[in-house]
C-alpha cells in the first residue's frame, strides 16, 4: 500500500511530462514580469510615457541626436513600493534635435520636426 499524500503522487506526476514544468516555469516568469513592473522595463517613467511623436514613424536602426535637460525639481523619496507600481519621475527631459549652434551669447538649438531637412513648408 502506498502511503504517499495526493499532493506527492500529482506533483511527481506533473514533474514527469516536461511541458507541464515548461509551462510552469513560463507563467512564473510572467508573473514575477508583471509584479516587477517598472523596475524591469526601460522606460520607468509614469505610464511609461516618455515619448518623441516625432520620432514614432522612423524606422528601426534610425538615430537622432538627444540633448539631456536636467529637470530642477528637489527629488522626491520614492520607495520600492512606490517604484513598481507608479515608475520613476524623470530627473531629465530629452529634446531630439537636428543642430547646434554655439556662440559666446547663446546656444542655439534647432530642434528635430520629423520634417525633411526640417524645413517647414
Amino acid at each position: 500500500m502506498n502511503n504517499e499524500s495526493p499532493n506527492k503522487l500529482a506533483w511527481r506526476k506533473f514533474r514527469k511530462n516536461p511541458f507541464s514544468l515548461a509551462g510552469l516555469i513560463y507563467i512564473l516568469l510572467m508573473f514575477a514580469i508583471a509584479v516587477l513592473g517598472y523596475l524591469v522595463i526601460p522606460d520607468s517613467t509614469p505610464y511609461a510615457n516618455q515619448q518623441h511623436l516625432e520620432l514614432t514613424t522612423k524606422p528601426p536602426g534610425f538615430s537622432v541626436k538627444v540633448l539631456r535637460v536636467r529637470i530642477n525639481r528637489e527629488k522626491e523619496k520614492e520607495g520600492l513600493f512606490r517604484k513598481m507600481i507608479f515608475g520613476n519621475t524623470p530627473e531629465y527631459r530629452s529634446i531630439p534635435f537636428e543642430e547646434v549652434n554655439i556662440t559666446r551669447q547663446a546656444i542655439m538649438l534647432e530642434e528635430y520636426t520629423g520634417e525633411y531637412n526640417n524645413d517647414v513648408p
